[in-house]
């Protein structure tokens, strides 16, 4: 039995773990705990094949032999698959599961939204992204410094004066947390992450003249100054997004003075407030 895997794209592990737990709590005596546990450890590998087969690292016909649910019932096991199996307890956990997987259907997997600000550095992504979250206590990851402190990196680039981003480890990192919900992403890219993480994505904009006054007081020159101007002349981030994500979650918002931060602060705490879990 495949488990459709876009049901499966933003609930976690856990949930469905405490799911399955809560769905076979009445049959643990019938089942045992061996049986219990291996159950568990089916669904999570279909689970998983799924997922493979979504991000298509695996082809949808396969169907590797460990993860197919056997029960004790059955005197040859291999001719076992759940779905016809006629036991006591075979006909318990198909219809379990059944009941897991409508669960898991009916949930988006988390109960926060997950929020991507981009845009050029410079445009007030960091300040925008912290006064967010201190106003809907959800979590700020900013990538940048995520980078540096996991050492999510391939090295140093003398030329742009910057780490060479690994974005399999940094998704990596940020995975099980996604997963969660409730998270402020505050990154100058956003072409790389999985589409299924956002329910919001923000990208910032400012005036030219105030975008290489901000920058040359960082510190910014060359190359590095020039790159990111005409980053923002030409609206690369912003095309970026339209490209990576459905038109209608990506937004572009002024952000060319504090006033503006403010604003933008309350109309994202606002679309926050009124979001809601997709059924």
């Amino acid at each position: 039995m495949w488990i459709p895997c876009r049901a499966y794209s933003l609930v976690s592990m856990q949930t469905l773990t405490d799911m399955l737990r809560y769905e076979l709590q009445e049959d643990q005596s019938l089942l045992g705990e061996d049986q219990f546990e291996y159950d568990l450890n089916w669904v999570k590998g279909q689970i998983k094949s799924s997922l493979e087969v979504w991000r298509g690292e695996r082809e949808a016909s396969y169907t590797p032999e460990e993860e197919r649910w056997k029960c004790r019932s059955c005197k040859f096991a291999s001719e076992c698959p759940a779905s016809n199996c006629g036991s006591q307890e075979g006909r318990t956990l198909n219809a379990n599961i059944g009941a897991v997987i409508t669960m898991a259907q009916n949930s988006s997997g988390r109960r926060r939204p997950n929020i991507m600000i981009t845009g050029t550095p410079g445009t007030g992504k960091t300040t925008t992204s912290s006064a967010l979250a201190e106003v809907t206590q959800l979590r700020h990851i900013n990538v940048g410094d995520l980078v540096k402190e996991k050492k999510l990196h391939d090295g140093w680039d003398d030329t742009l004066d910057c780490y060479v981003i690994n974005e399999d480890l940094v998704c990596d990192e940020l995975e099980d947390m996604m997963e969660q919900g409730g998270n402020i992403v505050d990154h100058h890219g956003c072409d790389f992450f999985p589409e299924r993480w956002f329910d919001k994505v923000v990208v910032l904009q400012t005036d030219n003249t105030v975008l290489y006054d901000r920058l040359s007081r960082r510190g910014y020159t060359g190359q590095k100054l020039s790159n990111n101007i005409e980053c923002e002349i030409f609206q690369i981030l912003l095309e970026e997004a339209k490209e990576s994500y459905p038109e209608d979650i990506v937004a572009s918002l002024r952000s060319d003075s504090v006033e503006d931060i403010g604003k933008n602060v309350e109309i994202l705490s606002n679309w926050i407030s009124s979001w809601s879990p997709v059924s």
